[in-house]
């Protein structure tokens, strides 16, 4: 007869458990340093220790709302700015795993249902971020003139801001020794606009026509995906990119791989 697992509280673990930045390619507990691996009595579980309240009740309406969606690990508690999380044993994906593309695009979906009711200025970001890039010779003037053009030309009528799966890379899923796959980075989900996470998933991971088809395939288990134009994917792409630019070049970190994402898209090149 098996033993029924007991799951400690927070309290518990804190008291008599050890916890640790939980180890990732870029640095211990991830950006926001907040990501732990906690071990008591030989099982694992990560405790995440929210920096802020606002990140608290960010992770927590995303944690409940895919709580019986199958995808993410089981929130066990939340004590003050801590929660609690299953440890999914197994591996981190890798940017081998292209058949991992219709999971992840069935993922992105299922996120893209929760309700979100943040108005975001997308225009006024795009607009300001160019101007930030040829201010600081980033780009030309002539680049940014056409960028703006392209911009016009491509943006839709109507700009839906939705809950966004907005960082489909390998790091932020496990697949656990049964051969499911896990989103396990919830700061992954974001307000922003729908399909934006469609950019950096194919521009990064799902880069071949077989991978992406699957992706789309895998988005229209739970949703229709026919928002998702060539037209509408080169906005997307645009945006995607300036904002990258800004930000990388604001804190001083490499972007010479979206600078040339950039020319590209200018040319029309950029699939």
């Amino acid at each position: 007869m098996s033993q029924i697992r007991t799951i400690p509280t927070i309290k518990e673990i804190l008291e008599f458990g050890e916890v640790k930045l939980l180890e990732c390619p870029k640095g211990g507990g991830g950006m926001t340093k907040e990501v732990h691996l906690a071990i008591l009595d030989n099982q694992k579980y990560i405790l995440r220790r929210c920096n802020s309240s606002e990140n608290l009740e960010r992770y927590k309406k995303y944690s409940l709302a895919l709580s019986n969606s199958g995808i993410i690990p089981t929130m066990y508690e939340i004590d003050g700015r801590d929660i609690l999380y299953e440890f999914i044993e197994g591996r981190d994906l890798s940017y081998e795993d292209k058949n991992q593309a219709r999971k992840i695009g069935r993922m992105q979906a299922i996120v893209n249902q929760i309700p979100n009711d943040i108005v975001k200025d997308v225009d006024g970001s795009f607009f300001n971020g160019a101007i930030y890039l040829v201010e600081n010779k980033v780009i030309s003037e002539e680049e940014f003139k056409t960028a703006c053009h392209r911009y016009a030309n491509y943006r839709p009528e109507k700009i839906e801001i939705v809950s966004e799966l907005t960082d489909s890379i390998p790091r932020n899923f496990r697949m656990d020794n049964n051969c499911d796959t896990y989103l396990v980075d919830i700061d992954a989900i974001w307000h922003l606009t729908k399909g934006r996470g469609f950019a950096k998933a194919y521009l990064k991971w799902f880069t071949c026509p077989d991978s992406r088809k699957e992706f789309l395939e895998g988005y229209k288990e739970v949703a229709d995906p026919s928002f998702f134009t060539d037209e509408y994917k080169q906005f997307l792409y645009l945006s995607f990119i300036v904002a990258k630019m800004h930000d990388w070049h604001k804190r001083g970190t490499n972007y010479e791989k979206f600078l040339n994402w950039f020319k590209q898209t200018l040319e029309g090149k950029l699939e």
